[in-house]
């Protein structure tokens, strides 16, 4: 933008946005674990879906990874479902190595995970999933669904 002698002032407050999400989404987390009289710290908190765009199974800049970071930084007891990334692969950020290799909660025990778990957070919103209510807090990080948790899965059509 700023080549053609145009403002790219829309594009840097977008990339400030971006930048701050993941914060944004662990704050939801906390608070709807807080209203729930349960601290973050110990508690098992499965993301759906750590690519990042949806129904591919590339991590590249995925926003995933640094919520995981954020969270496990608080103490919070993080898994990941995402049927397109069965492991966590590739170049990672020094703070991220933690991750490298870690794999995904399976197919055959995901219904389980999604019960046990405090906080179920969709990062990554694959055709795969759906969202019935569970009675659980909702905390999901693209914004469109908001209070009572109604996050799960339905059978991976693989």
């Amino acid at each position: 933008a700023r080549g053609l002698g145009m403002s790219s002032h829309f594009i840097e407050h977008a990339g400030e946005i971006n930048i701050q999400m993941p914060s944004y989404v662990v704050d939801h987390v906390q608070r709807a674990l807080n209203e729930d009289r349960k601290p973050l710290n110990g508690s098992r908190i499965l993301l759906l879906g750590v690519a990042y765009k949806p129904n591919i199974g590339d991590t590249r800049e995925t926003p995933a990874l640094e919520i995981w970071r954020l969270l496990h930084n608080l103490k919070g007891e993080v898994s990941y479902y995402d049927p397109l990334v069965p492991a966590i692969k590739g170049h990672l950020k020094p703070d991220l190595q933690f991750l490298q290799g870690r794999e995904g909660v399976s197919e055959e025990s995901i219904s389980s995970v999604v019960r046990d778990s405090d906080a179920v957070v969709v990062v990554t919103p694959h055709d795969c999933f759906l969202a019935p209510s569970l009675g659980k807090r909702d905390a999901d990080g693209n914004g469109k669904q908001d209070g009572p948790f109604a996050s799960a899965l339905k059978q991976y059509k693989g």
